[in-house]
């Protein structure tokens, strides 16, 4: 249903382009998350095309200049998206699986955070701010962040945020 996130590395180059679009026509998942676009507008032309013909409907934190950008597609014939809210580090929504025999729904948040040490804080706190009570929530993406030391390929490791969040 939900497929892991990608990291793109730019959406702005035809190719990349057409091998989205061919990954998720040939695929099952009714929701796509992207990262690091590098777009700072998607038409909905784009969007339908990169999403496969499928996956139609979208919302999209820009990228700034080249930097960054999220996007979220989805099959609206089988999802639900609604209360779509874009920060600087996140793109949340509510979830509604449309046909399906299980509770279907829940928050997703999709997050794209700042590799910057001075900006981790303030990551977590708009992160934590969004934590619904009483509702199934998924976060993922790319938090740039580790759980533990030994999971660190390089010997600069900031301990101060291992285990803390």
């Amino acid at each position: 249903m939900l497929e892991q996130p990608w990291n793109v590395r730019g959406l702005n180059d035809q190719d990349r382009k057409d091998t989205m679009h061919e990954t998720i026509a040939t695929s099952t998942c009714q929701i796509v998350c992207l990262q690091e676009t590098k777009l700072e507008d998607i038409s909905s032309f784009d969007a339908c095309y990169i999403g496969g013909n499928r996956s139609k409907s979208f919302a999209q934190r820009p990228a700034l200049g080249t930097r960054g950008g999220i996007l979220m597609l989805w099959d609206d014939s089988n999802v639900q998206i609604t209360d779509v809210q874009i920060t600087k580090f996140c793109l949340s929504a509510n979830v509604h699986l449309l046909n399906s025999s299980h509770e279907g729904d829940f928050k997703l948040t999709y997050v794209y955070d700042p590799t910057a040490a001075n900006r981790k804080d303030d990551f977590f706190a708009d992160l934590v701010a969004k934590a619904p009570v009483g509702v199934r929530w998924l976060a993922l993406g790319d938090f740039n962040q580790i759980r533990r030391a030994r999971d660190k390929n390089k010997h600069n490791i900031n301990r101060s945020r291992i285990n803390r969040f």
